[in-house]
């Protein structure tokens, strides 16, 4: 949203733990974006599938309750679901972070 804009990023972040950040520079991506559109295409369509995923996320947090929230997140991280053994699931994360 940054390089299309000119309004800057909507959103701000903090690690958690210790971190190397990577500062691209608007100008030089916008360049190499004209240089190369096959570059640009492939850009939007990552951006697609983020969003696809974003609006999932908004999905389950308007229409399903805490434990079906829950429940799902458990099924994904599960490395069979379909399996009638008990899986063992370590969170990576607060409870706290988990909730949001």
């Amino acid at each position: 949203m940054a390089l299309a804009s000119d309004k800057g990023y909507p959103a701000d972040a903090c690690a958690l733990e210790p971190t190397q950040v990577l500062l691209v520079q608007k100008n030089g991506i916008l360049a190499l974006l004209r240089r190369q559109p096959e570059l640009a295409l492939r850009m939007l369509g990552s951006m697609s599938s983020h969003l696809r995923v974003l609006v999932g996320q908004l999905e389950d947090l308007t229409l399903k309750d805490v434990e079906t929230r829950l429940a799902h997140w458990l099924v994904k991280r599960c490395p069979n679901p379909q399996s009638e053994q008990a899986a063992r699931i370590e969170l990576a994360m607060t409870k706290r972070v988990l909730a949001r």
